[in-house]
């Protein structure tokens, strides 16, 4: 059951990111975009966190997860607030270290 994020975008908002009151939203969806960081678990599959919401999800391969994602940024938005697009930010932990304050 994958989404995509532009068929649950909402038709048109109040205000658009400029502060104009024409409600045309169209020109700006392209341009708008929610990140998640994409890290692959050791035990194997992925998990994802979205930066500026509380989301997290994982699935077993990529295909899944991006399924997922979708779901849970349309679960997550109102449909006048979803972003137009999400971008996936794939990393790879290669150090960690513990600190003390």
């Amino acid at each position: 059951m994958g989404h995509d994020l532009d068929d649950h975008m909402g038709d048109d908002m109040d205000n658009d990111r400029d502060g104009d009151m024409d409600g045309d939203r169209d020109d700006d969806r392209d341009d708008e975009f929610f990140e998640f960081i994409v890290q692959e678990r050791p035990e194997g599959g992925y998990i994802a966190q979205s930066m500026g919401a509380c989301i997290v999800t994982e699935a077993d391969d990529l295909e899944s997860l991006k399924r997922e994602i979708c779901d849970a940024v349309c679960c997550h938005f109102d449909d006048d607030c979803k972003p137009g697009r999400v971008k996936l930010r794939f990393v790879q932990v290669v150090r960690e270290e513990f600190l003390e304050p």
